[in-house]
């Protein structure tokens, strides 16, 4: 049989972090695009675009969304329950510990993250969404196209009334240095370098640092309106921050760490995942 079909391309943007087994927390973002199959109600439609774009892609930032992906095989993980997971790296003797409200965890029964263990997870909360005149639904995950230097962070924001508060989340993330109308593509590369796969936290939510089979480790905690939230991880795996790890923060952060760099009068733009973020000029006059 013979379907009509529609197409939404980047219905969301899935800003989430996952546990990888080299890396540990590994932050990223999912251009979600999609294709519903189905037979035409009485307006001739399969599913009105609005209803796509309210009930499906609120069942996408409802689930997976700013969570932390978690393959619950992986080797050298724990989880002590809904809300608290341990995991060791055997290979390289480090480990990393977290503890979170129940919602800010994504449980795969896979051994690592993959798209596919993704979809696998997200097209039963999508197919619970949409109306009986759709019998199929195609989703596909891509990340944004970006030619120069890109990088993965993760963080969490204790005073963001939303999902942004939970401790561990990320996004892949495009960085550019302009001065004048010249790309600097060395600093750009070299920003994202140190950038790249790191947890960025900011160094008033600190209560501990501990030393454990010559690994040194920070422990970071804070409440939110979504809960408590802890994290004990690898001190190699951070940057630290003064300030809230926002957007417009880190942006003035690396304008600042680029002083010893050049005296030469530049901008900065670092973004928050796909299509947004935020501007510095620099150098940084303290």
């Amino acid at each position: 049989m013979t379907y009509n079909q529609l197409f939404v391309s980047q219905l969301t943007v899935m800003d989430i972090s996952y546990l990888d087994y080299d890396h540990g927390i590994v932050g990223d973002s999912w251009i979600v695009d999609l294709v519903l199959k189905g037979s035409l109600d009485d307006q001739g439609m399969i599913m009105d675009f609005g209803l796509i774009k309210k009930q499906l892609k609120k069942a996408i930032d409802q689930s997976v969304d700013h969570t932390f992906l978690i393959p619950k095989q992986m080797p050298g993980l724990r989880i002590k329950d809904s809300e608290h997971i341990h995991f060791v790296n055997e290979r390289e003797q480090w480990f990393l510990d977290y503890s979170a409200p129940s919602e800010a965890f994504t449980f795969l029964e896979h051994e690592c993250i993959t798209d596919d263990a993704v979809l696998a997870y997200l097209l039963p909360v999508l197919y619970s969404v949409v109306p009986h005149t759709v019998v199929d639904i195609e989703v596909s995950l891509r990340r944004e196209s970006i030619k120069g230097p890109f990088f993965h962070y993760s963080h969490g924001l204790q005073q963001h009334d939303g999902d942004c508060q939970r401790m561990v989340h990320g996004h892949r993330s495009r960085i550019e240095v302009f001065s004048g109308n010249d790309q600097n593509h060395s600093l750009e590369s070299k920003l994202a370098q140190w950038l790249n796969k790191k947890y960025l936290l900011t160094d008033y939510h600190i209560i501990e640092t501990l030393t454990k089979d010559d690994k040194d480790y920070v422990t970071i905690q804070y409440s939110a309106s979504q809960g408590d939230f802890q994290l004990t991880v690898p001190i190699s795996h951070c940057i630290f921050l003064p300030t809230a790890t926002t957007i417009e923060n880190i942006a003035f952060f690396l304008a600042k760490s680029l002083n010893d760099e050049t005296t030469h009068p530049f901008t900065l733009y670092v973004f928050e995942g796909v299509g947004k973020g935020a501007i510095a000029d620099g150098p940084i006059i303290s």
